[in-house]
Order: structure tokens, then sequence, then C-alpha cells
């Protein structure tokens, strides 16, 4: 969802860049970065106009926005569909893009019902200690250009199937990028995951090679 804008800079028109937020398990909206790319006159416009009526003078997020410079809050009534590389460590969003606005009912809606309705089961956060024992429900997999789930997750994309084990000689089998789908993919769980045999033994530790790069990861 959209939690606020931030003014043009240099020949651009409309806005500037959108500030993201999610809904939490608690009902607070947390901020998760901003989105800069992906728009054309034509949507900056759109957005303008629409952002335009939504402003409010309170921010919406239950955590600063930090570097997000002078924001326009508004209310966050619009989603936006965002395609974005991944998540970093402090549960922000990397290299994103902005795809559209979607005029149906939030994504975001239907799986905090779901975390409510079942929370013994299912969890909408992120973050490791959200969801030990629970289903982790990542609903923004299903955005444009965010094609990385698990093996066995199902997707609610057209033309993305179920994602499933793979040995590197199936590959030039494969007809579709929704080859298995939640209708016929019974056969394919009996094989279970036997195309990775052999994958644990084969790891290699990349150790010495961050040592040579001076690279120390940072906590998590």
């Amino acid at each position: 969802m959209i939690g606020g804008y931030t003014e043009p800079k240099g020949s651009r028109t409309g806005i500037g860049a959108l500030l993201l937020v999610v809904q939490d398990d608690d009902g607070s909206l947390r901020y998760v970065g901003n989105v800069g790319t992906g728009f054309n006159e034509r949507s900056l416009m759109e957005l303008s106009e629409r952002l335009g009526g939504l402003v409010t003078p309170k921010s919406p997020f239950a955590n600063p926005a930090k570097g997000a410079g002078k924001v326009h809050w508004v209310r966050p009534e619009l989603l936006a569909e965002v395609a974005f590389a991944s998540w970093t460590h402090s549960e922000r969003i990397r290299h994103a893009v902005f795809r559209g606005l979607r005029d149906d009912k939030p994504a975001s809606a239907i799986v905090q019902h779901m975390a409510r309705t079942i929370p013994a089961l299912f969890v909408a956060k992120s973050g490791p200690r959200n969801r030990v024992g629970k289903v982790f429900v990542d609903y923004l997999r299903n955005g444009l250009s965010a094609t990385t789930v698990s093996a066995w997750s199902a997707r609610s994309r057209p033309g993305l199937g179920i994602s499933v084990p793979l040995a590197w000689k199936e590959l030039e089998t494969l007809t579709s990028s929704a080859q298995w789908t939640v209708r016929k993919v019974d056969e394919r769980l009996r094989g279970g995951d036997s195309p990775w045999d052999g994958y644990e033994g084969a790891a290699v530790s990349i150790a010495s090679a961050m040592r040579r790069l001076q690279y120390t990861p940072k906590p998590s």
C-alpha cells in the first residue's frame, strides 16, 4: 500500500517516489521502503491526482520512514504492485520497480484475514522469529517479476504454477513456467525432492572467499 510520496526532482513531474507500507499481524502499518522507478508520464500524473485527494497531515507508519526526505503523507487506500529484488536485514525492499496500481481487493487484506482466522497456522508478518511453526504467506511474491519462491510453493498469477525441485537434465523438457499446477502436481509430489538427491553433500563453503574479500556478514 502507498503511505506517502515525495516531491519530483529535475525534469520529473507529478511525484518523486512512493513510500510503501505493509500491514502487520497487529494491524499496524510498517514502512518498508520507497519505489522511484517504473513510472511514465501518464502514471506519474495519475498518481499525483489520486494521491492528492488522500493527503493527510500525519504519517500512517508505526515505524519512522528514515531517509525518506520531505514527504507528503497519504491515507493508505491505494494498493501498488511493485517488483523488487529482495528484503534487507532491516526488512526494507531492495531495487523496487513500480508496476501499476491495483484496484481490486488488496492482497494484504486477504492474507491478514487468513492470519487472523487461523493464527495457529498462518502468519503474514515477515521475519524468522514470527513464523516458527507456522506457514508464512508471502503475498508479495505474486507481484510481477517476483518469481523466486521456495520449493512446492503455489503461486496465484497466470503463467506461474507450483515451484518444484528440478534436475538439470529436466530443463530441456519443460514446456511452460506453469508446468505443474494445483490440479496436476499430485504425480510430481510422489517423487518428492529426489531431483536434489546428493545436494547437501555437494555443498561448498564460501568462508575462504569471504575472508579474501574481507567481507563480514552483518548480524541478522
